[in-house]
C-alpha cells in the first residue's frame, strides 16, 4: 500500500539479508533516539533479533519505504502472543529518526497496514498456550506508549469477551478497531466509596429518575454521538454490544428527566464474572452522567462485584473518585474477578436514593 506522501508499506521477507539489515538498523536507531525511552539494543540482541522472531512461529513484519529507502518497521506476532488466534499483537512500531518527514504519520500507516493484514489473513488454529513473547525489548514506546496493542479479528461477542478476560478493551475509531492493554489502568475502588460533594448534590436532585436496562441501545448510541464528528462506535460494535445485552452480559443505567420523560444521561458496560467493564457514559443535562455513574456503582456494590474497570483516566473520572493502578496490579485483580459469579441487579439499590421506573 502506498499513500499520497509516497510512503510504501511492504511485508518484509525474513530470509532476505538486505531486509533483515534494514529491520535491525531501524529498530536500533530508534532505540538510540531521544524519542524512545527504551534501552539501546545490545549487540547480542541485534545479532539474534530475526532468529528470535522466527522462533515465534509466523510473525508479520512490515517495512515502510520512502522511495527505495526503508524508514520504518512494524513487528506483529500471532498465536500464543495474543489473547485470541484471530488477532495480532503489535510488539513494536519504529521509525528511523533520520527520516525528515512526519514520523508519527509513518507509524500510523504501519499500524493501519497491520490491521489490513490481520483482517485478510486466514484464521490460524486455536492455541491453549498464552504467554509473553521472549523478544528483544520493545523500542517503539513513543508510538505504543508502553501499551499492548492488538489488531484484527472480526468483532464478535466471543472475541469481545476474550479481550476483556485478557485485560484488553476495544478502542474503536472510525474503521480502525484496536484492542488496548495500557500500562496504567483506571478503576473505581468499590470497596471504599466516599462520594465527592458534587456527586452527593447531584444524587439529591429531584428532577432525575434512574432505570436499569430500559433503553440499552439508546444509551450506547448516545455515548457514541460526538457532535460535529463521526461516531466512535461503529455499527458492528453496536451490534456486538446489543448481542451481549441480549445474553444478559451488557447493561445500561439510564437517567431520565422526571418531568419531560426524556433520556438525559446514562452509562453502559459489560459484566464478566465479578468484573464490570465500563465502556462509556454521556449526559444531556448537567450532572446526569454523575448520577448514572453513582447509581451504577451502587448496583455493583449491591451485587458484590469486585472490579469496576473504567479503562483510561480522565479529569472527569478522577473527580468521581477513580484511581489508576499498574497493568500488573490490574491483571491480578482481573484474575481474581472474572471467574466469580455476580448477578447484575434488576433494580437500582436504595443506597443510590433513586427509584427504578422500569416496571
Amino acid at each position: 500500500m502506498t499513500d499520497s506522501h509516497g510512503i510504501d508499506i511492504r511485508e518484509a521477507n525474513l530470509d532476505a539479508a538486505e531486509q533483515i539489515t534494514a529491520i535491525v538498523a531501524i529498530l536500533d536507531a530508534h532505540a538510540r533516539s531521544d524519542a524512545s525511552h527504551g534501552a539501546p539494543l545490545a549487540d547480542a540482541v541485534k545479532q539474534g533479533l530475526v532468529a528470535s522472531l522466527k522462533r515465534e512461529g509466523d510473525p508479520l513484519v512490515l517495512l515502510a519505504y520512502a522511495g527505495a529507502v526503508p524508514i520504518g518497521v512494524a513487528v506483529c506476532l500471532g498465536g500464543a502472543a495474543t489473547f485470541d488466534p484471530r488477532v495480532l499483537r503489535l510488539h513494536d512500531v519504529a521509525v528511523t529518526p533520520d527520516y525528515a518527514g512526519e514520523r508519527s504519520h509513518v507509524a500510523m500507516l504501519l499500524m493501519q497496514a497491520a490491521e489490513v493484514h490481520a483482517r485478510a489473513k486466514a484464521e490460524p488454529a486455536e492455541t491453549d498456550t498464552k504467554r509473553e513473547p521472549e523478544l528483544y525489548p520493545r523500542v517503539g514506546v513513543d508510538v505504543l506508549q508502553d501499551w499492548n496493542v492488538f489488531v484484527g479479528g472480526n468483532v464478535t461477542p466471543e472475541l469481545y469477551l476474550s479481550g476483556l478476560r485478557h485485560g484488553a478493551f476495544l478502542l474503536s475509531t472510525g474503521n480502525a478497531q484496536r484492542w488496548c492493554d495500557p500500562a496504567r489502568r483506571a478503576v473505581f475502588p468499590l470497596e471504599t466509596v466516599k462520594w465527592p460533594k458534587t456527586v452527593q448534590r447531584a444524587m439529591r436532585r429531584p428532577q432525575f429518575t434512574v432505570t436499569i436496562d430500559r433503553a440499552f441501545v439508546d444509551v450506547v448510541r448516545a455515548c457514541g454521538d460526538r457532535p460535529g464528528s463521526q461516531s466512535w462506535l461503529s455499527e458492528d460494535v453496536i451490534a456486538v454490544e446489543s448481542a451481549l445485552h441480549e445474553r444478559g452480559l451488557a447493561h445500561s443505567v439510564e437517567v431520565w428527566n422526571t418531568e419531560t420523560k426524556k433520556l438525559v444521561g446514562g452509562i453502559f458496560g459489560v459484566a464478566v464474572g465479578a468484573l464490570f467493564a465500563g465502556e462509556s457514559m454521556f449526559h444531556r443535562e448537567t450532572d446526569a452522567s454523575k448520577v448514572a455513574f453513582a447509581a451504577l456503582v451502587e448496583c455493583l456494590r449491591a451485587a458484590q462485584f469486585r472490579l469496576f474497570d473504567v479503562q483510561l483516566m480522565t479529569p472527569h473520572l478522577a473527580s468521581l473518585g477513580c484511581i489508576e493502578i499498574s497493568r500488573v496490579q490490574y491483571k491480578k485483580e482481573l484474575a481474581a474477578s472474572v471467574d466469580l459469579a455476580s448477578a447484575f441487579p434488576r433494580q437500582v439499590p436504595s443506597a443510590a436514593r433513586m427509584t427504578d421506573a422500569r416496571s
